[in-house]
């Protein structure tokens, strides 16, 4: 009884220039069903309002982006001051946060970069525009980093990475008259990326898997058969809904050999189209765990017109997916498999193409 205490809610409020912003508080209990018995409630108001040095920065228009592996990226970094005096010496930084930024290919224009402590530094010395900004004035600054082609992923920890660069701007001069009062400005910049799917087909002839038969080169009139794998890496993000395509020419036959026994992948004998139905795909499959893979095999008779050919045997294969962490859809895709078999080492330009 008479207990006292504080529960203190930090975060950021965004909105228009003197819009005011309510909020609403309840204390009580839930009793065992989940209703909320209120014992007591308050509420507050405030008005937003700039910042006396403001610092805003921006890719392509954005406070967040969704960047690829190895993307080089461009980032402006606008400024202004509203305050009724002008400011001396003015120094805006930014500190890199967190995983993925290649910091070899850190370019900045009219600054420079302090690895050190990773810090993005302009001043007056290196921007001219910084030496004094008058009453309303404003301006934009410019630098360039790019992500990692390729993140460490050793773990089941390195997933989803989220790199980010807070800004910060400040006086170099305290401007006369407010003395005391917070003027610097603070921004939030960050940067989503996006997970690397990677899709590889292979096709064999001499396959200690699923073992074939018929004559290599074929001959026409003569079944041989073949066995192709597909197999799919990703990289930092669990994707959904993953599906992969391709269509097999009316010459090809599908076996109904498929390793695993049980993978979901189905052939339409009327379209043509064969579709491994993966669904779920965990980060770091093929990185930290195997790669995902199916098996399967064909069947090739040879007509007369394929005399001296090396036919298609499985049109381009494409893969899509929904990466979670960054809601957005990636592709890949493979090239068709021909005759050519270039991933079966025992096979040789003599058996790529029909004979008679």
């Amino acid at each position: 009884p008479g207990e006292r205490g504080t529960i203190t809610v930090k975060g950021i409020m965004s909105g228009g220039e003197f819009e005011e912003k309510s909020f609403k508080a309840r204390v009580g209990v839930r009793d065992a069903l989940g209703e909320f018995s209120v014992y007591g409630q308050g509420a507050g108001t405030l008005v937003l309002r700039r910042p006396f040095l403001e610092v805003d920065a921006k890719i392509k228009g954005q406070d967040s982006y969704v960047a690829r592996p190895g993307e080089i990226i461009d980032i402006e970094v606008a400024f202004k001051n509203n305050m009724t005096v002008p400011v001396e010496n003015v120094v805006v930084e930014g500190t890199l946060l967190g995983k993925g930024f290649d910091e070899k290919q850190i370019r900045v224009i009219n600054g420079s970069y302090r690895a050190v402590d990773k810090k993005i530094i302009f001043n007056a010395s290196s921007a001219d525009i910084l030496k004094q900004i008058n009453p309303g004035d404003e301006g934009i600054l410019r630098f360039q980093f790019a992500v990692l082609q390729k993140l460490t992923i050793k773990t089941s920890a390195d997933k989803e990475f989220k790199p980010s660069v807070r800004f910060m701007i400040r006086p170099g001069v305290f401007p006369p008259g407010f003395s005391g009062t917070d003027v610097t400005g603070e921004d939030m910049m960050e940067v989503k990326i996006a997970s690397h799917l990677q899709l590889v087909r292979k096709g064999f002839y001499f396959s200690s898997r699923m073992p074939n038969t018929g004559p290599l080169p074929p001959k026409v009139g003569k079944e041989t058969t073949f066995t192709i794998t597909w197999s799919l890496t990703n990289s930092t993000n669990n994707l959904q809904g993953v599906i992969v395509r391709a269509e097999l020419p009316a010459y090809m036959t599908w076996k109904e050999k498929v390793l695993p026994a049980l993978a979901p992948i189905s052939y339409d004998i009327n379209t043509g189209e064969l579709v491994w139905n993966v669904g779920e795909l965990k980060a770091g499959v093929g990185y930290i765990s195997p790669a995902k893979e199916v098996t399967f095999q064909l069947g090739f008779i040879p007509s007369q017109a394929q005399i001296g050919q090396t036919p298609e045997f499985v049109s381009e294969v494409v893969s899509e997916g929904r990466d979670t962490f960054t809601d957005t859809i990636l592709r890949t895709s493979a090239p068709a498999q021909t005759l050519g078999l270039e991933n079966d080492t025992k096979v040789d330009l003599r058996h790529t193409t029909v004979v008679k």
